[in-house]
């Protein structure tokens, strides 16, 4: 079975039988109970994944692993923790709390759309729009937004040429949006993460 295809199956599976599993495709050890991800996680001798699956996959230059190596997870040390310092402002509990009531009517939405259509992807984008409010995108932004995070979201497993090309134009489209946003936000700032 591939991770790809039936994720719950494999990983329910692969659970039952131990503690760790082997990726066959990567050769990864994969941690397999919340308590031993969670010891991982906080132990300072554990090395994040870095761009060993942008290795494995030959993307080796370009915006895409430009983008990737700079991401809070992939990223080690001063540079880490400078981003981490930056993000975190965006989740005090003061402005969790300004977004809990759009959060709440948010997802209230999403509910009965999915329950009306029988869709529940149209409600998978609700951590996109959600992220969109902290960064402080515009409402109207947030269906493109949304189009790149699905163009994105397999830059965690590995790619088929394909997503490797739809990944790279979202976040090269991406990053030229922030760019203009924050350009214009620099003569008009907001309380918001940008």
């Amino acid at each position: 079975r591939s991770l790809a295809n039936d994720l719950h199956t494999v990983l329910a599976e692969a659970a039952a039988q131990g503690p760790l599993a082997t990726d066959i495709a990567t050769g990864a050890t994969v941690v397999m109970r919340q308590g031993d991800v969670e010891a991982l996680a906080h132990d300072p001798r554990l090395e994040g994944i870095g761009l060993m699956l942008f290795d494995m996959m030959g993307i080796t230059e370009g915006p895409l692993r430009d983008w990737y190596a700079g991401l809070m997870f992939t990223t080690e040390g001063d540079y880490h923790r400078r981003i981490r310092s930056l993000v975190s402002r965006a989740f005090t509990p003061r402005s969790v709390g300004a977004l809990r009531h759009a959060a709440a009517e948010m997802a209230t939405a999403a509910v009965a759309a999915a329950r009306d259509s029988g869709d529940l992807l149209a409600a998978s984008s609700l951590g996109t729009r959600m992220i969109c409010r902290l960064l402080g995108v515009p409402k109207g932004d947030e269906a493109v937004f949304t189009t790149w995070a699905e163009a994105l979201s397999p830059v965690f497993f590995v790619m088929t040429p394909e997503q490797i090309a739809d990944a790279t134009t979202a976040i090269v489209e991406m990053q030229s949006y922030v760019d203009d946003m924050a350009t214009r936000r620099s003569k008009d700032p907001g309380d918001d993460l940008i």
